[in-house]
């Protein structure tokens, strides 16, 4: 079996995590994986030693471009778009009929959600940021059509299949973390807390991620909690990687004190940092972006070893209160400091939470346990692909018999 994944970024965010491991692990169930990038496939090395091939658009097209002879595809090939986002949408459709593949979709977002705040950003700045951005987003007139036309659809948690076709096959695998993480040591390095300038004594927090225009009320609340803490008397540093954030996204972030910004760093870098902290926080709340979503942060949390904090929706909803982590219900700046106050006075809850989150995570989230559930899914579809499918819905036809047209707001 061969399967092709097209990813709209490079390696350097949470879809180029997940695909680094995934392909691995179906390397070793003997899968012969290809990830195709726009462009800097090299950043592939940011994780490690990869089994699989990495190419660019550009290089596949040469590489897949034309059958040979003019024969059917191959009856074992499949295309994986990683995401339907519309930098994936066009080559994973040109592969396909180019192939004679069937084509599978996945979503780990809601895809709409991301668009509407990602516009409603640009509008707000007056400015022609959007027509940069909505090229790494979905065409709202084309992206449930790419959906329809789908052999199958994966998502990373069970809410995202409110967006599959009713004829549409799927399946929802939990993503994992890397296996070192399971084996970090519970308590802080304290080297490494030295080498960044923090005080023996001080609570650490970390959090690695991007802030964006979907997530940046959720960080700044974090944000806020920080600084409530110090103000009850509490020595809490909070250590942060991701891109920086500019502009007006910047604007709605308070800098707390303590605060330890270490900037891009690689992916590989994070279970080492990881050492760093005794609480990790995963600040939001139930909406309609963060009930459509896995954060990939959270396994790694869980598997740390670390007591967590997170909000009531995605993961949380197959977790117990008060025995895998703490729950936060409206993610506000006040809850989230009464949480780590709470696991700061009480050592035998944070071991507890931390030995059972890790418990959690060693029994679900890992990629060998993701990767024989795609793979056998990835053998279903091709059993049926040869039997016809609908064909790909056609917005302009649609509205043409008097449909509502395809709109990223419904």
């Amino acid at each position: 079996m061969q399967v092709i994944f097209v990813n709209y970024h490079w390696f350097d965010n949470t879809s180029g995590i997940h695909l680094f491991h995934l392909a691995n692990e179906l390397e070793r169930l003997k899968v012969r994986c290809t990830v195709l990038v726009p462009h800097r496939p090299e950043t592939v090395a940011s994780f490690g030693m990869p089994s699989f091939s990495v190419q660019t658009f550009r290089q596949a097209l040469l590489r897949f471009g034309l059958r040979d002879g003019g024969k059917p595809g191959r009856e074992d090939l499949l295309i994986h778009a990683w995401t339907p986002r519309e930098t994936v949408r066009r080559p994973s459709l040109d592969l396909a009929a180019r192939l004679g593949a069937p084509y599978l979709v996945h979503l780990e977002d809601n895809e709409r959600r991301l668009y509407l705040s990602f516009r409603a950003a640009a509008e707000s700045r007056a400015h022609g940021q959007f027509g940069r951005w909505r090229r790494g987003l979905i065409d709202p007139r084309e992206w449930r059509g790419f959906l329809a036309g789908a052999a199958g659809m994966t998502c990373i948690f069970e809410s995202l299949e409110r967006f599959r076709p009713a004829h549409v096959p799927g399946l929802v695998f939990w993503p994992g973390c890397e296996p070192e993480i399971f084996d970090l040591a519970a308590t802080a390095d304290a080297a490494l807390r030295r080498s960044l300038g923090i005080p023996e004594g001080a609570l650490v927090l970390f959090y690695p991620g991007n802030v964006h225009p979907a997530n940046v009320q959720d960080v700044a609340e974090l944000y806020r909690a920080v600084t409530l803490l110090g103000r009850r008397g509490l020595p809490v540093y909070l250590v942060r990687t991701g891109h920086p954030a500019s502009g007006a996204l910047a604007a709605k972030l308070e800098r707390p004190p303590n605060f330890i910004d270490l900037g891009d760093r690689p992916a590989s870098r994070i279970p080492e940092l990881l050492a760093v902290s005794d609480i990790l926080v995963q600040p939001g709340r139930p909406d309609s972006f963060n009930n459509y979503r896995l954060p990939c942060k959270l396994p790694m949390f869980l598997a740390s070893g670390r007591p967590v904090v997170m909000p009531d929706c995605n993961l949380a909803t197959h977790l117990r209160d008060g025995e895998h982590c703490l729950v936060t219900r409206t993610g506000s700046a006040e809850e989230i400091a009464g949480k780590v106050e709470a696991l700061a006075a009480d050592p035998e809850l944070r071991r507890r939470l931390g030995r059972n989150g890790r418990a959690f995570a060693h029994a679900n989230l890992r990629w060998e346990i993701a990767a024989k559930r795609l793979l056998r899914f990835y053998e279903e579809t091709l059993a049926t692909a040869g039997r016809s499918r609908p064909r790909p819905f056609d917005s302009l036809s649609e509205r043409a018999n008097g449909s509502p047209p395809l709109d990223a707001s419904r």
